[in-house]
């Protein structure tokens, strides 16, 4: 297999501070669907152990992946344009959320439908799996509905005064977040479904929100162009990112948020607020990330559908005496690292060999330059 694309420059400046020189600005593809004129996927998912994909395409189609080798495993198809798509965290069932109201669930391994719901009208723009699976979210042009995946019966819950596009479980599975056309976010309690507050703050319409791994930030993207981070327990918001429109995942550790807009990935550091990296004319139109940080897979305008590792990104460097630390993040899970003292010439060199960490230490300081690489899975 060819070796990927460089994934990461580390400079370190000779006052001893350290910045990126550059981050990964195309998408490190492991593999890709053909495209087909007319056709493209308009809802897409990874499982959370980055095993399986599904993808959900304009023309009713809704195709389960295998993500190791690209190979189709189940097809399934609805009367009308699929606008969500979701596993469970086991990669058995997968959800679909329609155009035309329903919502439908099949099991992966046979494709047999566990049950459909819901009127015949409106969208269903999120079906989000709770955490243990045994609750589905539904995001509608009407608001929430929550249902027992089981068997697709209804638990009341209260509604917001406006269509919803995205929701988003806590990890512990005691919140909802849903993303509101009313230009407002709102926190819910499960399974009640009493509001616990609102994020106030976008000048539009909310088109997606995630909770970081450990529940305590939320992060939402709107159409006002900006994405925003809050402190999910108290709704005060925290970071505003202009530019950050569309679409907002965190990464598998939570330093990390990625945004997608107008095609373009950004990536955010979550402490600072500043944008690290950018991956340009993806031509994305919606995308999602494993939980494990494995995978993102999206979906383009011409057609294909795209599984690419999570970029690898800059996490820390530590400087001591005349030792260095680097850690990084994303990517496929096995790396490289590799320096030389000028960057313009001479050969890369490796520090150690093939790892899988994401931390190394006891690196002389007087290399001045680092990169590292995400390597091909044997």
């Amino acid at each position: 297999m060819k070796e990927p694309l460089l994934n990461l420059f580390v400079v370190a400046c000779l006052l001893g501070e350290f910045a990126p020189l550059r981050a990964q600005t195309s998408p490190d593809i492991l593999w890709q669907t053909n495209g087909v004129s007319g056709y493209y996927p308009s809802a897409v998912a990874v499982s959370s152990d980055s095993r399986f994909v599904v993808s959900g395409w304009n023309d009713g189609n809704i195709k389960v992946w295998n993500a190791t080798n690209s190979n189709l495993v189940r097809g399934l198809g609805i009367p009308t344009n699929p606008r969500s798509v979701a596993l469970s965290s086991d990669g058995s069932t997968v959800a679909a959320g329609e155009g035309g109201g329903k919502t439908r669930l099949w099991q992966v391994s046979d494709g047999a439908r566990l049950w459909i719901g819901g009127p015949d009208d409106g969208v269903v723009y999120a079906v989000p799996f709770s955490p243990d699976d045994s609750l589905i979210a539904l995001g509608r042009t009407d608001g929430i509905n929550l249902r027992y995946s089981e068997n697709g019966n209804g638990i009341f819950f209260g509604e917001p005064p406006s269509s919803v596009f995205s929701l988003c479980f806590s990890p512990e599975g005691q919140w909802l977040a849903s993303a509101n056309e009313d230009f407002n976010a709102s926190l819910w309690r499960v399974p009640e479904g009493t509001l616990v507050h609102n994020f106030v703050g976008h000048s539009n319409a909310v088109t997606s929100v995630d909770f970081a791994p450990d529940g305590l930030l939320l992060a939402t993207a709107s159409a006002d162009g900006t994405a925003r981070v809050w402190d999910a327990t108290t709704g005060e918001s925290l970071l505003v990112l202009e530019g950050g429109g569309g679409i907002a995942k965190f990464s598998a550790n939570g330093s990390l948020l990625f945004t997608l807009g107008d095609g373009t990935f950004k990536i955010w550091r979550v402490s600072s607020g500043s944008c690290i990296g950018s991956i340009t004319n993806t031509g994305a139109l919606c995308f999602d990330i494993a939980k494990n940080g494995k995978y993102f897979t999206y979906g383009r305008g011409d057609g294909a559908l795209v599984l690419a590792r999570t970029p690898v990104v800059l996490d820390k460097i530590i400087r001591t005496g005349n030792q260095t630390i680097l850690a990084w993040q994303g990517g496929s899970g096995r790396y490289r690292l590799q320096s030389r003292t000028n960057l313009l010439s001479g050969s890369w060199e490796n520090v150690g060999g093939t790892t899988t960490n994401v931390t190394v230490t006891n690196i002389s300081s007087a290399t001045l330059f680092f990169r590292v690489q995400s390597l091909p899975i044997p």
